[in-house]
Formats: structure tokens, sequence, C-alpha cells
């Protein structure tokens, strides 16, 4: 399975990530119902991946490095994308945190050319 490597992340960069996907993942199961459907499935899954990520940043944070090289695997970096276009979308509604908004931008279009060249 292929991985999209992200290199020199600063470390408070990873704390950002690690919030957006909070924040991702809050707005998802808040919105979550029991049902059988396709929807309901893939936002399971959606879930399961920004845990996991949140996690992994967590793991991060807790090294103290001044930058980062990591590696996610696709879905996570899929995951990660939606994370940063949800927070963008947020940011024309609530625009409080600024420094949140570019770091969404800077690693939504970052995925985004990372994602294409596969």
């Amino acid at each position: 399975m292929k991985k999209i490597k992200l290199e020199k992340v600063s470390h408070s960069e990873v704390v950002a990530l690690q919030s957006i996907c909070q924040d991702y993942n809050r707005s998802l199961t808040i919105r979550l119902k029991p049902q059988l459907s396709v929807l309901y499935f893939e936002t399971i899954l959606y879930v399961d991946v920004l845990v996991k990520l949140v996690l992994f940043f967590r793991t991060k944070i807790e090294n103290n490095r001044d930058t980062h090289n990591f590696s996610v695997t696709i879905s996570q970096a899929v995951i990660l994308l939606y994370s940063c276009q949800q927070t963008i979308n947020l940011y024309c509604v609530d625009p409080r945190n600024e420094y949140l908004y570019h770091i969404a931008e800077k690693y939504k279009n970052l995925l985004d050319q990372k994602l294409k060249s596969i």
C-alpha cells in the first residue's frame, strides 16, 4: 500500500492538525445516528480513521521535536484532507482562529497535490 510522506512539519502544525481532526471527529459524531445506510457506515469509517490520526498526532506531539517527518496511509490522507476542508468551510462562518485556517489551507493543498499524483 502506498503512503503519503509529510516532511518538515513543525510542532505547532502537528498540534493544529490534531485539533483539526478532533473538530471534524466531533462534528461527525454529533450527527451520527444508527441506521442501515451507506452514509452511516462511511461516517463510522471516518470516525475510526480520525481517532487513529488524533492518537498518531498525539504521539508526535509528545516527542517534543521541532520538526517532524512522517507518513500517512492514503485513507488517512483523504480523511485529513476532508478535515482540513471542513475547517476552511467553517472559517468562512466563524473567522476566530486564523492560524488553524492557514494550516488547514496549507495541508489541504499539499495533500490534494500528493493524492492527485498517485
